[in-house]
Parts: C-alpha cells; sequence; structure tokens
C-alpha cells in the first residue's frame, strides 16, 4: 500500500455523509460524490439505505474505532475554521490535498484562488475531472504535483510565483498529511512555512507519538499493523511538544482538539459514533502583526 492509493478514501465519507439527516449531518458536501471513480459512485449509491450504511461504519469501527468520526469531525472543523478567516486571507493553500473537495466548494462560494499540492499523478486527475464537474471555477484551482518526500514546495517555480501574487496572509491546510512524511519531508514542508506572511493560518492533523511508537494503540491494533508496521505511516508528535514543535517554525498553537472536543456528544450518541485520540487537529496562526482569534 502507498499513499497515494489513499487519496479518494476520505472523500467517499463526505460522500456518504450527504446522505444522513440534515439535523445531524456534519456538513454539506455537493462535489465529493461527482469527484469519485464509477466504482466507488456505485458502492457511494449503496450507502443511501441507512442498514448499508450503519454496516459500512460498524466495519470501519472494527479496525479503528472512532477512525470515521475522526475523518468527518476534521473536515467540519477545518471548514469551520477557513469561514472563520475568509475575509483576512488571499489563497488557501492544501498541502496533500489528495481528491478532497474543499477547494472546489469553496472556489464556487468565495471565488478565491486555491493552491492544491500533492502527487503528480494525482493532481493530473483532480484537474482533469474538476473541468469536467466544475468548469466554471476550475481556473482558480492550481493543481500541483510534487512528493513531499523527495521534493521541496520552495523548489517549485509555479508554487513561488503564484505566492508572491497575493498580498494577505494564506490559509494552509494539511489535512492527514504528516503522518506520511519523513523527519526530512516535515522539516522541508515546515521549512517552507517559516517563510509564511504574519498572521496567516494552518489547520493541520497529526497522529500521537505513543501510537506511532507502538507504546499505546489505543484499541487501533488493526490500524497499526496496516500503516504503522507497513511503513506508510512514520511520523508522529507527542501532545506535550506540539507547541514547542511549530514555535520553532514562527508559528503560534491556537487549539489542539480531537473529535470528542468537535461534535455534540448528542449528534455522536444520535448517530451511534466512537471517538479517538489516536489523531489529532491543530490550528495555529504565523507570529506576525495580526491579532490572534
Amino acid at each position: 500500500m502507498k499513499a497515494i492509493s489513499t487519496g479518494r478514501e476520505p472523500v467517499s465519507l463526505s460522500a456518504i455523509e450527504q446522505y444522513e439527516d440534515e439535523k445531524i449531518r456534519l456538513f454539506q458536501d455537493d462535489f465529493a460524490y461527482r469527484l469519485l471513480t464509477p466504482g466507488m459512485k456505485l458502492f457511494v449509491r449503496m450507502c443511501r439505505f441507512p442498514g448499508f450504511r450503519k454496516w459500512i461504519v460498524s466495519s470501519a469501527e472494527k479496525a479503528m474505532p472512532g477512525g470515521y468520526a475522526g475523518i468527518l469531525c476534521r473536515k467540519y472543523y477545518f471548514d469551520q475554521k477557513l469561514e472563520e478567516n475568509i475575509s483576512d486571507i488571499s489563497a488557501v493553500i492544501e498541502i496533500g490535498a489528495g481528491y478532497d473537495s474543499r477547494s472546489v466548494r469553496f472556489v464556487s462560494k468565495y471565488s478565491l484562488p486555491f493552491l492544491e499540492l500533492d502527487f503528480a499523478e494525482t493532481m493530473a486527475k483532480k484537474s482533469s475531472v474538476l473541468k469536467k464537474i466544475a468548469p466554471l471555477y476550475s481556473d482558480k484551482i492550481y493543481n500541483i504535483g510534487i512528493d513531499f518526500n523527495r521534493e521541496k514546495i520552495d523548489d517549485l517555480q509555479e508554487v513561488q510565483r503564484l505566492l508572491s501574487g497575493f498580498d494577505k496572509p494564506f490559509f494552509y491546510i494539511m489535512e492527514a498529511v504528516t503522518q506520511y512524511l519523513t523527519e526530512e519531508g516535515i522539516d522541508a514542508v515546515f521549512s517552507h512555512l517559516r517563510k509564511a506572511p504574519g498572521g496567516s493560518c494552518l489547520a493541520l492533523t497529526y497522529i500521537d507519538r505513543d501510537f506511532i511508537d507502538g507504546r499505546d494503540l489505543m484499541s487501533w491494533e488493526a490500524a497499526y499493523n496496516k500503516y504503522v508496521r507497513s511503513g506508510l505511516w512514520k511520523f508522529g508528535l507527542p501532545k506535550a511538544e506540539v507547541n514547542s514543535f511549530l514555535r520553532q517554525y514562527g508559528w503560534n498553537l491556537i487549539e489542539d482538539v480531537s473529535s470528542e472536543d468537535i461534535v455534540s456528544e448528542d449528534i455522536l450518541k444520535k448517530r451511534g459514533l466512537k471517538t479517538s485520540e489516536v489523531e489529532r487537529f491543530i490550528y495555529a496562526q504565523k507570529e506576525g502583526s495580526r491579532r490572534l482569534s
């Protein structure tokens, strides 16, 4: 299994989420389904049946208790943070964008430039799909190929050219990316983030270092064997060191939360969803003149 093969899994959950009742649905996503392959679309359509959908959630929970809710919660959380800052930023840069629909959702609503960075093969396929499903917005979305463990963002001339044309802070997103990077890859990405304009925002996820090191599997034994033992997941952070990690690259930690902190207990109970502490969500702001919120 390779990192490039995991890109469509989260967006399929976003598509499935649209079958939930509006009162307990975490977010609206009108594009996720259209970004899927024909085979995945057939699978998602089956999820309109509550019994089948419940079986999918139950199956996911056996391997990664709380993982299903975690994917939905991080999308909801990052969307909310982006919405809160939308008037103060000039562009969004999604590092490890995969097939996520956030770019087209926000561009269609705010006409905000969106840079998506991921494997060249993924970005080429996504760009082709976006031109078909959202031709009016695709010219605002820049899909740029890169392997973060082998290449540096700072070496991408297209990125430097695009970013030089914006005069406000940026909003960076790294959703389910850090665990796939080597120590060198992490340093290369955050060395780029160190140069971000003051007041820029950063939303990212990280895996607890105790899980990566095998000290505390938190009932994710199957996931540990699938992702960590195979070498797919490499990087994790101790919760106690998140603040110091960010500060060495010039960022101020604002929030470090889990899915349990984001969604009401009532909604979780109604949907029969659990939460997990394996993956956590960070919101940070770049040191600068902008007042922290």
